[in-house]
C-alpha cells in the first residue's frame, strides 16, 4: 500500500515551502518514504515502485548503490571476463569522462529515463558527435543491465532513451582506384635499381598484395600467422588479430572468424616472403624485429607511407609553412585497400551475402550501408536491365 500527501512548511527565514511525500511498504515489510517537489513525480515513482515490488526487484533508496559504485563493479566484471585491452580502455574512458561526472553520485533507485535522456541530450548540446553519444549510451545501457541482472535496480533507466538521427548523410567510403593500385603494383614489381627502394618493395609486396586482394583488417594482417595461410589450398583463415597494444586476441566478432580465397599473385608473393621472412615464436607473417606484432603506427610510418610515396601516389597539400607539401592520394591506405577488395568483389558479381562473409561483418545491413552505392545502376544500365526482365517474363516482343 502506498500514499502520497502534500506537506507545507515555513523555513527559518520565513520562506514558504511545499513538497509531496510518497510512503510505501517495501518487499521486506519495512515502511519507506520519498520526497518530491512535484506531485506528478511522486505519482510516477509510485507506479514504478509498484511495478518493481510486483516483480520482486525493488531496491529502496537507503540500500541502493550509486551509479559510481556499480560502474566500478562493472569494469571489474569486464576485466574478469578477459575482454581485450582496447575494449576495456574504451569502457573506462567513457565511464570516467562522461558517465561519472554527470550521474556518478545518483542512486540507481533515483535514476529515471528522463534524467538519463537529459544527460544524453546535454552531451550533444556540448558538442559531442552523435556517433560518440551513441557509444556512451550503449556503455550506460550495459552498465545498468549489469546492475539489473544482480537485483540492484528494478529497471534499466537508459533503455527507453533515444538519440535523434543525424540529418547528415554519411560520406561514401573513399576507394582507391584500379589505376592507383596498378601504379602501386608496378612500383612493387619494378623497384630493383636502388637498394633501399628494392628492400622497401620486398617487405611491402606481400602485405599490400594481401591487403588489397582479400580485404583483411589492419589488426588481422598484424595478427596473421603462417598457420592461417593455406597456400596449397589457396585460402586464408582469420583466427586472431593484434590490438593497438600488440596483444594477440580473438577476432573482432564471431563473424570475423572466416576463410577467404587467395588469388594466385598473392600466393606467389607470400611463397617468396616465407623464404625471406624472419622466423618468430608467434609464427607471425609480418612480425617486427623482435618477433612481435607490428605497431600500427610503425607499420604505416615505416612501410605503407614510404611505399605509396615511392610509387608517387601523393597529391599536393600546400600549407602556410610548406607550400610544396604533399599528402597520400589514398586516405587511410590499409582501410582503403579493404574497401578496394570489396569493390572488386562487387564488380565481379559477388553477392551481398558473400561480401558480408568475406569482410567479416556481423550484419548484412552494415555491408549494404557501406557498399550499397556500388550496386546502383546508371539510367542506361537500368533500362537495359528492365529490358532483360521484360524479355524473360513476357518473351521476346512481337516483330
Amino acid at each position: 500500500m502506498s500514499t502520497i500527501r502534500k506537506r507545507t512548511w515555513t523555513t527559518g527565514k520565513g520562506e514558504a515551502r511545499q513538497a509531496w511525500f510518497l510512503t510505501y511498504v517495501d518487499g521486506a515489510g519495512k515502511r519507506r518514504a520519498r520526497q518530491f517537489e512535484r506531485k506528478k513525480d511522486a505519482e510516477a515513482a509510485r507506479q514504478a515502485i509498484g511495478a518493481e515490488l510486483i516483480g520482486g526487484a525493488h531496491t529502496p533508496d537507503a540500500i541502493a548503490p550509486t551509479v559510481a559504485t556499480v560502474a566500478e563493479a562493472w569494469i571489474l566484471h569486464c576485466e574478469a571476463r578477459g575482454l581485450e585491452a582496447t575494449t576495456l580502455t574504451s569502457y573506462r574512458q567513457k565511464v570516467r569522462d562522461y558517465i561519472l561526472p554527470h550521474l556518478g553520485a545518483v542512486k540507481l533507485s533515483r535514476l529515471a529515463p528522463p534524467e538519463v535522456q537529459t544527460f544524453l541530450d546535454g552531451l550533444i548540446a556540448d558538442g559531442m558527435s552523435l556517433a560518440m553519444a551513441r557509444k556512451v549510451r550503449t556503455d550506460l545501457v550495459m552498465l545498468l543491465n549489469f546492475a539489473e541482472a544482480r537485483g540492484q535496480v528494478g529497471r534499466n533507466a537508459a533503455r527507453p532513451t533515444k538519440l535523434a538521427r543525424s540529418n547528415k548523410r554519411k560520406a561514401p567510403v573513399v576507394i582507391p582506384t584500379p589505376a592507383q593500385i596498378l601504379d602501386l603494383r608496378t612500383w612493387l614489381e619494378t623497384a630493383h635499381n636502388e637498394p633501399r627502394q628494392a628492400e622497401l618493395a620486398r617487405r611491402a609486396r606481400p602485405l599490400l598484395f594481401l591487403a588489397w586482394s582479400v580485404g583483411l583488417r589492419a589488426s588481422e594482417l598484424r595478427g596473421l600467422t603462417w598457420h592461417d595461410l593455406d597456400l596449397d589450398g589457396a585460402e586464408v583463415t582469420v583466427n586472431q588479430r593484434a590490438d593497438r597494444y600488440g596483444l594477440i586476441g580473438p577476432p573482432k566478432s564471431e563473424a570475423a572468424y572466416r576463410s577467404i580465397p587467395l588469388p594466385e599473385a598473392c600466393i606467389l608473393a607470400l611463397r617468396h616472403w616465407r623464404l625471406e621472412a624472419l622466423p618468430n615464436d608467434l609464427d607471425l607473417v609480418f612480425p617486427n624485429g623482435a618477433g612481435r606484432p607490428q605497431a600500427l603506427n610503425n607499420l604505416r610510418r615505416r612501410l605503407i607511407l614510404p611505399a605509396l610515396t615511392a610509387a608517387e601516389l601523393t597529391v599536393p597539400a600546400p600549407t602556410a609553412v610548406d607550400p610544396a607539401a604533399r599528402k597520400l592520394a589514398i586516405d587511410q591506405p590499409l582501410h582503403g585497400f579493404r574497401h578496394f577488395a570489396a569493390s572488386i568483389w562487387i564488380h565481379q558479381g559477388a553477392s551481398m551475402k558473400q561480401l558480408t562473409t568475406w569482410l567479416g561483418h556481423s550484419d548484412i545491413k552494415l555491408t549494404y550501408n557501406t557498399y550499397g552505392h556500388l550496386l546502383e545502376r546508371s539510367p542506361a544500365e537500368a533500362a537495359a536491365f528492365m529490358a532483360r526482365v521484360e524479355a524473360y517474363v513476357f518473351g521476346e516482343p512481337p516483330k
